[in-house]
């Protein structure tokens, strides 16, 4: 796995675009790609990473979690994903919804 701190660096320095965004899913798949690309094993410790972040009590932080979760997360996570729902505000209860799709249509498709 990547270095945790090098990852908590590069999610709050750099974050996700947040899912109200236009084409936020095939942008912040391409940063994940060339971060994988530089630190082998990136997208698990981003992975584990916003799912500790999905408790944090402040909204940006819960929604750029949800938006990187939307490109690495997996099936198993969904629970996680939509507890966060029941935390947060209209535009997390949302993206809980758009991240669980997402997760969905990349696990049907595999």
């Amino acid at each position: 796995m990547a270095d945790r701190t090098y990852v908590a660096w590069w999610f709050r320095r750099y974050g996700f675009y947040t899912m109200d965004r236009p084409f936020f899913l095939e942008e912040n798949a391409r940063r994940v790609a060339e971060q994988e690309g530089a630190h082998p094993g990136f997208s698990e410790s981003l992975r584990v990473f916003a799912l500790e972040a999905l408790t944090s009590e402040d909204e940006a932080t819960v929604r750029r979690a949800l938006s990187a979760l939307a490109v690495v997360g997996e099936v198993g996570d969904i629970p996680a994903i939509r507890s966060a729902s029941s935390e947060g505000g209209p535009a997390v209860t949302k993206d809980v919804g758009t991240a669980v799709y997402e997760i969905g249509h990349r696990a049907s498709s595999a």
